[in-house]
């Protein structure tokens, strides 16, 4: 780079405004101030250009603040105005001098404090972690200075061996709730002068603060804080915002650092001015309305995941009237936060996150797609699993820019190689014209097979099918026995039998042929076994007596499980069904399991479809498919191809170590090729032929490549 052009890539880095929105303990935002260290060290080795950036702002800051200070400047001459500037600028580069100085601080303490005060924020809701955050950013700072002997001090600095008192970052990390914002007016336009005056003040004591190095000199500024936040606020209700936002102004206090707040604003807390959404999405000039385009440059961080549904929807009913398009109740957090961080964004501005890659093809994550489409993705890196040991989620990482969508995000996929270091040696791909719909990292080749698939096949929930789950027993020690137990059983009461089925496991399911274990489920309906009786509501006396008499030897081995049944779902059973009873006994389908069907495990990593009339039932980690008009072996044979695999696995949920998912939400929607019985006759007598040569321990995969062509 040539002088000018490094000049303005410092004076750049100097104004970028950068926001962790969930920033943890700090190691994003300490990431990034290494890194334009790192950019600084490059460009300016000897702090030339950053020093004189610096030196300019303390000028204009400086005159800046005058001119706002209509008290300090009313009744003075312009003598004595210039005097005041001028000493106020003259203390303040006295102070630039010094942290540039060589023999005190080493060439990378200027450019991290000045980082730090002009370019890096944090948000996070506990109080602990934001102090951890300053902490990393403290001892960052204190490194880079000279201890020095007492010999080669001035009196002032003698009990601190010649370090610098540390910055106060009260203001630049603070504890409050990212995804609740202040219910402020829309109309920027209408702002009230004496308003943005007092903001200005604030801002400029707020900067005074980060440098105040004595207990006093902080009590004045805190004090002083206070009394401009009162003002604004009654400014505020003149102006005709509600007594609530206002006092909610009033009551933040950036100081108190045991305190959480439980709502967070850019422009209170950090002097930022965010647009509203709803004017900030408008095709608006920017010199009609400036405040359009301020907010932060950069966006960056790993925010939580967690389901929105957990701990009976606390979160979901937390956030679910704050407007956020992307909300699902069965939804994660983290599709708040990129909404979030999209909002707080400047025009053109960058946000990127790491985060879990179930957005890309779950249910809940359409609406967080349509979300991405309105914007600019850049780049797309899916991580899979394994790249980070301590990751208990599969990943990845969005690069998105708050501008109009222009169809070309670079994608890489990772979740194969395992290895970030190949990063720079793999071939990215464009993915060009995205939907809502699923997201997958393909070529354009493999991008037109599947687009092919779609437009000649039907979904599978189109079917005449039924897709159900298996039963939840609560305790399987109780419900699930083996073979020589069941033989005890039926000795005992030969009656046993009649409630004792055959059962398979989501692990015992392979391709094409289950591998059972001679495990059985005592199959005990809720009211069992008065269960088809409607006048029943609830825990039953009438229907254990019944239960007691009719199977006296099951009932006596569920009795030596009582205790343990009972301490299954609290607010159930012994309330809706008896203790003796399955948690969850397939009340309108159990009758299926009797039927021919298919069944599949609930998550899996080989994808195995087992074509079943033997009457097995399964337990909840399996699904079953049944119809009365399709054919089941055609499925059969489909869902175990390539094809179906391939589909499979660009579009339902990948779990830890490349498990997908199959729920009923994302399998229901394959695409099946719909044609004539008697085109699906050949696929028919393949899978007769290879389910009975399973049934002999016969290879078959000869026949299965007929199938895959």
């Amino acid at each position: 780079f040539n002088q000018t052009e490094t000049r303005q890539i410092i004076e750049a880095l100097n104004n970028c405004k950068i926001l962790d929105p969930a920033c943890g303990s700090g190691a994003f935002p300490m990431g990034i101030l290494h890194k334009m260290v790192h950019i600084l060290q490059k460009l300016d080795p000897e702090n030339k250009y950053w020093k004189e950036v610096q030196k300019e702002s303390i000028i204009g800051a400086e005159i800046r603040k005058l001119e706002q200070d209509k008290k300090a400047i009313e009744g003075l001459s312009d003598a004595q105005v210039r005097e005041k500037a001028l000493q106020a600028v003259q203390e303040r580069l006295k102070e630039l001098e010094e942290i540039f100085d060589k023999s005190y601080n080493f060439d990378d303490y200027s450019r991290k404090l000045y980082l730090i005060e002009n370019c890096i924020y944090g948000i996070d809701i506990q109080p602990i972690a934001v102090q951890i955050a300053k902490l990393r950013f403290f001892i960052s700072l204190i490194i880079d200075q000279h201890v020095r002997p007492s010999s080669m001090m001035d009196e002032n600095n003698k009990n601190n061996l010649g370090i610098r008192p540390l910055p106060n970052l009260e203001t630049k990390f603070v504890a409050a709730n990212t995804l609740i914002g202040l219910d402020k007016p829309q109309q920027l336009t209408l702002r009230n002068p004496k308003v943005e005056e007092k903001e200005n003040q604030l801002k400029e004591l707020r900067h005074q603060y980060f440098t105040a190095s004595t207990r006093k000199e902080k009590l004045v500024l805190q004090k002083k804080d206070k009394q401009l936040r009162k003002e604004i606020a009654d400014l505020l209700k003149a102006d005709g915002w509600s007594s609530k936002v206002a006092e909610q102004i009033v009551s933040y206090d950036p100081y108190d650092q045991n305190q959480s707040c439980g709502w967070f604003d850019p422009e209170w807390m950090f002097g930022i001015i965010v647009p509203p959404t709803s004017l900030s999405e408008k095709k608006v000039p920017p010199t009609s309305l400036p405040e359009l385009n301020s907010g932060f440059d950069i966006i960056i961080g790993n925010p939580p995941y967690i389901q929105l549904q957990k701990e009976g929807g606390k979160l979901a009913k937390a956030y679910e009237k704050q407007g956020y398009k992307t909300f699902e109740r069965t939804g994660d957090i983290y599709s708040l936060f990129y909404e979030k961080g999209m909002q707080l964004l400047k025009s053109q501005g960058i946000l990127t996150y790491i985060t879990s890659n179930k957005w890309m093809r779950a249910g809940y994550g359409k609406s967080t797609r349509q979300f991405f489409l309105q914007y600019n993705p850049k780049k797309l890196i899916d991580l899979g699993s394994g790249i980070f040991e301590s990751a208990t989620v599969d990943t990845n990482i969005l690069l998105i820019q708050k501008a109009p969508n222009q169809n070309q995000l670079q994608a890489v996929d990772l979740s194969k190689s395992k290895n970030i270091e190949q990063l720079n040696h793999l071939q990215y791909l464009t993915l060009k014209n995205l939907t809502a719909e699923s997201w997958t990292i393909s070529s354009d080749i493999e991008q037109r097979i599947k687009a092919k698939i779609e437009a000649k096949g039907k979904p599978l929930k189109e079917w005449d099918i039924q897709i159900y789950r298996g039963i939840l027993t609560g305790y399987n020690e109780a419900f699930i026995i083996d073979g020589s137990k069941r033989a005890e059983l039926i000795a005992q009461d030969p009656r046993s039998a009649e409630i004792i089925k055959p059962l398979l496991r989501g692990r015992d399911i392979k391709r094409y042929q289950a591998e059972w274990q001679d495990l059985w489920l005592i199959f005990v309906p809720w009211h069992f076994p008065l269960h088809n009786d409607s006048s029943i509501k609830g825990a039953s006396e009438k229907a254990e007596e019944e239960f007691k008499k009719q199977y006296p030897a099951i009932y006596g081995h569920l009795l030596s499980h009582k205790e343990k049944l009972l301490s299954r779902n609290k607010a159930e059973t012994g309330i809706r069904y008896e203790w003796y009873a399955l948690q969850r006994w397939a009340a309108d389908y159990y009758q299926e399991f009797e039927k021919e069907k298919i069944i599949y495990p609930n998550m899996t990593l080989f994808l195995p479809f087992v074509y079943d009339e033997k009457g097995f039932y399964t337990n909840q980690k399996c699904f079953i498919i049944t119809s009365n008009i399709v054919s089941l072996k055609y499925l059969t044979g489909f869902f175990n191809s390539k094809v179906s695999h391939r589909w499979i696995r660009e579009n339902c949920p990948e779990l830890q170590g490349g498990t997908r998912e199959l729920s009923k939400i994302f399998f229901q929607n394959i695409p099946i090729p719909d044609i004539t019985t008697k085109q699906q006759q050949p696929i028919v007598n393949l899978v007769t032929q290879i389910l009975a040569l399973k049934s002999e321990s016969k290879d078959t995969s000869e026949l299965e490549k007929q199938i895959d062509q």
